[in-house]
């Protein structure tokens, strides 16, 4: 349990727990969640900017899934 306190915007001190879900006894965790939440969002503003400058989608797929590994 982390315990998070924001006191100069207004939020008061409250506890968090680590894991964010488990399913089938596996453990999700916040610190996963984010990173995933973020690659998405990334892959969906390159595919954007690529529609912008003509690049097609597998190309586009290709770079990202390398660029993750």
């Amino acid at each position: 349990m982390v315990k998070i306190a924001f006191p100069n915007i207004g939020i008061k001190e409250f506890i968090l727990d680590p894991v964010a879900f488990s399913l089938f006894g596996l453990e999700g965790r916040w610190y996963g969640l984010v990173i995933v939440t973020g690659m998405i969002a990334a892959f969906f503003y390159a595919r954007y900017r690529a529609h912008m400058e003509g690049m097609d989608d597998d190309t586009l797929l290709d770079y990202f899934l390398f660029a993750v590994i």
